[in-house]
């Protein structure tokens, strides 16, 4: 036995860590070696008689590697689950090692964390194996270690549910759902741009102007069939005469609208690569997933420009026709502010290639807070 803990510690006991390794992780999972090679072939027998630290590291922890796993669990008696989209991907227990001062991570199913170490570090845990994990929203008086656990009953339940469930993207980021679909018209700021069409005497972009216009969607069609959700609705914006340049020559109008998923962030990009569907040549084909669930989405959509439109300079109606799991709801729509200079505006407008399926905060020269967003499935 002492050989056998003799190799553990050489393998990740405190003073072979450096702390530079400690805070270096990789995203990629390796696959571990056979955790009973070098231990006589059996996993350490916990010893009832040992007054162990396990109990430090009760309670509900977020991972730092949230693209890999999402939380993990530890009772008091040091009983662990890690969790994946709410399904379990390894589990195991602790062993405290009095000797060395360690506690080992073991996997009651040969999984990846078996053989590793976990220690406390201010209001985190760290394990070697898999990286940093933090308390939800920080401690906030929630503490569930030793001499402090009431991890049980409503609040456990409660946790585990709001933590497996993961806080949706829109929601981490106070994206709110601020314009409502089949409820009227809905003001956007900046919305609009208008410039010179491009001629012999004109450089395309001349006379860049921004303005101000109203949105709104029209719900045309909502059905359920064999699983699969059918909607058509129309995004119509309206643009007052007081949001277009008069300069007398060729006009040129731009608005922009797109959609994105509210759980993710993902931004269904329309290029040729998603271009895949049997349902159509101009349909496109995303996949979405969340809370263990996955499917298809396909859309597609054509948009009809109007001139002079009773009080309205320019009136666009563009028809969207989309196909999506029963099961999701998160399907947003979002209008958007358009960048104040022509520059930005060409390269604002080539970016669907270079950020394709990009979360949204995550695009380039998009003011994200500035744009109207409408939940499509409501």
């Amino acid at each position: 036995m002492l050989l056998s803990l003799c190799v553990l510690c050489t393998a990740c006991g405190d003073a072979e860590i450096p702390e530079s390794a400690k805070h270096t992780e990789s995203s990629t999972i390796s696959p571990q070696d056979d955790p009973n090679e070098g231990l006589g072939g059996d996993l350490p027998v916990r010893n009832e008689d040992i007054v162990d630290e396990t109990g430090l590291y009760e309670g509900l922890w977020l991972s730092e590697v949230t693209d890999q796993y999402d939380y993990l669990e530890i009772d008091a008696d040091g009983n662990w689950q890690l969790f994946s989209d709410g399904y379990v991907l390894d589990e195991g227990y602790l062993w405290y090692d009095p000797e060395w001062d360690t506690t080992f991570v073991y996997s009651t199913l040969d999984g990846f964390m078996d053989g590793g170490c976990i220690e406390l570090e201010g209001d985190q845990i760290y394990i070697d194996i898999c990286g940093y994990f933090d308390y939800p929203d920080g401690r906030n008086g929630q503490w569930q270690g030793a001499g402090g656990s009431n991890w049980d009953g409503e609040y456990r339940e409660d946790s585990a549910e709001s933590i497996g469930s993961r806080e949706p993207y829109f929601t981490r980021y106070g994206f709110e759902i601020n314009a409502a679909v089949d409820a009227g018209t809905y003001w956007i700021e900046d919305g609009v741009c208008s410039y010179a069409a491009g001629d012999q005497f004109h450089t395309l972009g001349d006379n860049y102007t921004l303005g101000d216009c109203d949105w709104e969607v029209i719900k045309n069609y909502d059905s359920t069939r064999n699983g699969i959700r059918e909607i058509q609705f129309d995004a119509i914006c309206y643009v007052p005469y007081s949001s277009v340049d008069d300069f007398g020559g060729a006009l040129k109008c731009s608005v922009y609208h797109q959609l994105y998923d509210f759980y993710t962030g993902k931004w269904f990009t329309r290029i040729d690569d998603y271009k895949t569907s049997s349902r159509g040549k101009d349909y496109y084909v995303h996949t979405v997933e969340w809370n263990g669930q996955s499917g298809i989405i396909e859309f597609t959509r054509s948009s009809d420009w109007q001139s002079d439109v009773g009080e309205w300079a320019r009136v666009v109606t563009v028809s969207y026709h989309v196909y999506l799991p029963e099961w999701y709801d998160g399907l947003v729509l979002a209008t958007e502010p358009l960048p104040d200079n022509y520059e930005d505006f060409a390269r604002f407008d080539s970016q669907h290639s270079a950020f394709a399926e990009a979360s949204i905060m995550d695009i380039d020269l998009l003011d994200s807070y500035g744009c109207l967003f409408f939940s499509v499935c409501n």
